[in-house]
């Protein structure tokens, strides 16, 4: 991307090319930079495709929709019993196969694994750290790209980072009471930080090609636009059953 991709896109907008010379006007990369990156991550998602587990139940190989939409009592038949299953690991213990720190690993996860619904975060306290620290520095990314601060450049530079706090702001807070309720997803969790997060960086990102030039007031409206296309791109996304770990598209 780094040699290939993202040159010629440089070179259609900020290097004065065709799209500059219809009018095109992308202030610090909302579309050069973010859109070509989530596009590419999405072409990454599908060429390396889901998860296992994630779109199909691992025991039955039916969709995990289509077991969803079973009722209970057949549902538990079709993932019948597994004390077999714990049988077999009673069996390698006993015959020196494994180890005791496996039998626990196994009783731990085995379950949970097959069962859970959806892939939790690893460590969403890092991932909260993680997205102020991009915000912030996304700030000074979008009010750096006035380039300049005399002869009056400085209010662009002003402007561009009032509105990269208002923006998410508000894409963050829409987002973290609406998204369970647009996508259906995670309504078991009653604080998804994880919406919040990616909310905030929704929000940055529908704010940066007009960071510089349009009013706070305005600037909520993106944010709030952009929070309801996060969210309706990741309906789409499990539609079509693409797997994006971190909803990065």
């Amino acid at each position: 991307m780094i040699g290939f991709i993202y040159p010629i896109i440089v070179a259609w907008t900020w290097g004065e090319g065709w799209l500059f010379a219809r009018g095109f006007d992308d202030f610090a990369g909302s579309g050069i930079v973010h859109m070509t990156g989530g596009v590419a991550g999405l072409v990454g998602a599908i060429i390396c495709g889901p998860r296992i587990g994630k779109f199909t139940d691992v025991r039955t190989g039916m969709s995990i929709k289509d077991i969803e939409a079973i009722p209970e009592a057949p549902r538990k038949a079709i993932h019948g019993n597994t004390k077999a299953s714990y049988s077999e690991v009673y069996r390698k213990f006993m015959s020196n196969e494994i180890e005791i720190e496996h039998v626990h690993a196994f009783i731990r996860s085995y379950e949970l694994t097959l069962d859970e619904k959806g892939f939790a975060g690893s460590s969403p306290n890092s991932v909260v750290l993680g997205t102020l620290i991009l915000w912030v520095g996304w700030m000074f990314f979008n009010g750096g790209s006035s380039l300049k601060i005399h002869d009056g450049a400085w209010k662009s530079a002003a402007k561009a980072m009032v509105n990269t706090v208002v923006a998410p702001s508000a894409a963050g807070l829409f987002t973290f009471l609406t998204r369970k309720h647009i996508t259906g997803q995670n309504k078991d969790h009653r604080l998804d930080f994880g919406a919040l997060t990616n909310g905030l960086l929704a929000g940055c990102v529908s704010v940066t090609a007009s960071c510089s030039s349009v009013e706070p007031w305005a600037a909520i409206v993106i944010g709030l636009i952009g929070s309801v296309i996060y969210s309706l791109a990741c309906v789409l996304l499990d539609k079509f059953e693409i797997d994006d770990p971190l909803e990065a598209f």
